[in-house]
């Protein structure tokens, strides 16, 4: 419907987010908070990693969602303890074993995938580039390598229609490859 008249946005500015808290939950600040299967924010390692808490939210004796917790959102950096970090370690991906453990291991699928590192500051201490899930975490798996494409070709060794055919299809098969690799890997969208 066409615009009639002035109508004000509700904006957010900022990286902050809130949703309602799990009963009985207690989420301290600084910790991760996940999604419960109703969507609430609780301290219990889940699937959806919702974000940092930024404020206390103490829920012990409400029911759920009788209060909101204040949570970090969107894209952020923070600086947290990683045993066994390395200068090696940066772009690899990030997980949580509990609500205030971060580890490199994602614990053959039981630990919360929650951003990647992003800088080495120190022995066990990385800064890590947070991805709660109102953004994407693109897995990524190491793809196989595709052969390199002919890069020496000279003049004469192309002189009929049938060999520069084969030429070029060889050259797309390998492009179409890396755009394979690129949609595996959630950097570019599948056509």
């Amino acid at each position: 419907m066409t615009a009639s008249r002035n109508e004000p946005l509700v904006l957010e500015i900022g990286d902050r987010n809130e949703l309602p808290v799990a009963a009985g939950r207690q989420l301290f600040r600084g910790s991760m908070a996940f999604g419960d299967v109703a969507g609430r924010a609780t301290d219990v390692l889940g699937a959806k990693f919702l974000g940092h808490v930024a404020a206390e939210a103490d829920n012990r004796n409400g029911g759920a969602g009788a209060i909101n917790v204040l949570l970090h959102g969107g894209r952020y950096r923070a600086q947290v303890a990683i045993t066994g970090v390395a200068l090696t370690d940066i772009g690899k991906q990030v997980f949580a074993s509990d609500n205030d453990t971060y580890t490199l291991d994602d614990g053959e699928g039981a630990n919360a995938l929650v951003g990647r590192v992003i800088r080495y500051v120190a022995a066990n201490t990385a800064m890590v580039e947070f991805t709660p899930v109102n953004y994407s975490v693109a897995t990524v798996v190491q793809q196989a390598h595709i052969a390199d494409a002919k890069v020496d070709y000279a003049a004469g060794d192309l002189d009929i229609e049938g060999e520069l055919i084969t030429a070029f299809n060889t050259t797309n098969a390998k492009l179409n490859a890396v755009l394979a690799a690129l949609e595996a890997a959630a950097v570019v969208a599948s056509s």
